[in-house]
């Protein structure tokens, strides 16, 4: 019998390179590869620390091992109910843990929402409404407001 490791999405990261976010298998340093530099004389001044422990070297030279490459101009950190909201060219819309939209970014966003209860909020003509996780129109849009449940 083959045994598979359920390997778990649960760290939303920054590339400070192209200011888009993605994300890493988990928060720990094994998610962390340091690429050797040579040092200079300024590399003195632009440390990494990592841990309790501090590698010299340029930020650049830090890479994460991406399990969604940073693509996403906002993204939320965790993924509720197996879906995690990202926004993309200012449009909001659901992710699943293989960087598949399962509900495309069709939503305008003042701010990321999450998957509740099997609902998520969502502003649609300037009203928000709750969409189920097909993506189908639940609760109608209505209200001024609306948070998850």
């Amino acid at each position: 019998m083959l045994l598979l490791k359920k390997i778990q999405i649960n760290y939303c990261l920054l590339n400070p390179a192209t200011k888009k976010w993605g994300y890493t298998y988990n928060k720990s340093k094994t998610s962390r590869m340091f690429l050797p530099t040579r040092l200079t004389a300024t590399s003195a001044f632009s440390a990494v620390g990592l841990g309790t422990s501090l590698i010299w070297g340029k930020k650049d030279r830090l890479a994460y091992n991406w399990a969604i490459p940073p693509q996403y101009d906002q993204a939320a950190k965790n993924f509720d109910e197996g879906l995690a909201a990202v926004i993309m060219e200012g449009r909001m819309g659901f992710i699943n843990s293989s960087n598949q939209f399962v509900i495309p970014p069709i939503y305008k966003a003042k701010k990321l929402t999450k998957f509740n209860y099997g609902l998520a909020p969502v502003m649609i003509e300037g009203k928000y409404g709750f969409i189920d996780k097909l993506g189908n129109l639940v609760i109608p849009n209505r209200y001024e407001w609306a948070d998850s449940f």
